[in-house]
Parts: structure tokens; C-alpha cells; sequence
């Protein structure tokens, strides 16, 4: 499914990321607050929310932090 559909884009209006309560602490943010995601590809502006679905992994003596974000969102997001 996209955000190209009208009724889709009303039932979830803005874009978000799934990230770890760990990671919210981390990064200072607060539960449907605002998060700018950057990758050498571009930037984007999501809303935060927090769940414990989304851990950090540990690999060997490290702590990786990431995110979840849907896949299709639409032009406009």
C-alpha cells in the first residue's frame, strides 16, 4: 500500500520511524516529536515513535542504534 491513496494518507497523515526506547534516550526525543533522518542519499523529517519492537544490536563489544520506517509514504512526505 501507498500514501498515494486519499483514505490511507487520512487513516496515518504523517510520515514516522519506529525507534527503541534506548535510542529515543540516546538521541533526546520524545514520543511523536520530530526526528530528521540523514543518509548520504538525502534527509528527511519523520515523527518518533518510540516501541519496544525496534532494539539496538549488540555486536561483539558494540551497540548499533537504528530505525524503522515504512516503505511507501508518497510524494508529499
Amino acid at each position: 500500500m501507498t500514501r498515494w491513496l486519499p483514505w490511507l494518507a487520512e487513516l496515518q497523515p504523517e510520515l514516522f520511524c519506529e525507534l527503541s526506547p534506548s535510542t529515543r534516550r540516546k538521541l533526546g526525543v520524545q514520543n511523536t516529536g520530530w526526528v530528521h533522518i540523514t543518509t548520504p542519499r538525502g534527509s528527511i523529517r519523520a515523527r518518533a515513535l518510540v516501541t519496544r519492537r525496534i532494539r539496538p544490536y549488540h555486536l561483539k563489544d558494540k551497540t548499533v542504534h537504528h530505525v524503522g520506517l515504512p516503505w511507501h509514504w508518497g510524494y508529499k512526505a
